[in-house]
């Protein structure tokens, strides 16, 4: 989902060379796949916590969607200092693709749930 369209579009970003570090569309690709995937993210939560825990739930969920652009934007400073620009989006995309690849692995159901109503196909 969001992850692997924003990963593979940092990495292809981070891989151009110097004359095309990146364009408005590789950017509105990302911004547009983050929030698909914040979208489904927050649906899924929703749609699969019990309806008197579903307010609290929802909050921690919005907490840490909301934490995780300013976590990411410290990251991405970090790493740039230490790999540069170009490195740092490559490590990001490369991280980005791990992350999903090992989230698959360990959430099997989540990889398989293809309807937010909670049934099976």
């Amino acid at each position: 989902g969001g992850a692997i369209d924003g990963g593979a579009t940092m990495s292809d970003g981070g891989a151009a060379d110097a004359a095309d570090s990146g364009s408005a569309a590789d950017a509105a690709d990302g911004s547009a796949a983050d929030a698909v995937s914040v979208v489904i993210r927050i649906s899924l939560v929703q749609l699969g916590t019990p309806d008197e825990m579903r307010g609290r739930v929802s909050a921690v969920a919005y907490l840490f969607i909301g934490a995780s652009g300013e976590l990411g934007e410290f990251e991405t400073g970090v790493v740039a200092r230490v790999l540069g620009p170009v490195g740092a989006a490559i490590f990001g995309g490369v991280g980005s693709l791990v992350v999903t690849g090992a989230w698959a692995l360990m959430f099997p159901s989540l990889r398989k749930a293809d309807r937010l109503d909670g049934s099976q196909v």
